[in-house]
């Protein structure tokens, strides 16, 4: 886990590959806390999604990891991120 927390929404498989459904967890936590990367990868994105910083982070074989509705975030496209090192 990016960090400690009650999972609030788990995952939701899609009924169908391009279907509607969550596929991630969402995790609640105190406002200001640090948000670190759940295993190492190239950022591929980091910006706002709809006025929240969004990162994705490519971890190599086509798998993707998306943090998000983060406070802020220092990530910078194309950056490598180690496991554990703050987004």
């Amino acid at each position: 886990m990016p960090l400690p927390g009650p999972v609030v929404r788990p995952y939701v498989a899609p009924l169908c590959p391009r279907c509607p459904g969550h596929r991630g967890v969402t995790v609640a936590v105190p406002a200001g806390r640090t948000v670190t990367a759940a295993f190492p990868g190239t950022v591929r994105f980091a910006g706002d999604v709809a006025g929240r910083p969004y990162v994705v982070l490519d971890l190599g074989g086509a798998v993707l990891l998306t943090y998000g509705g983060l406070a802020g975030t220092a990530a910078a496209r194309g950056s490598r991120v180690a496991e554990g090192e703050s987004l």
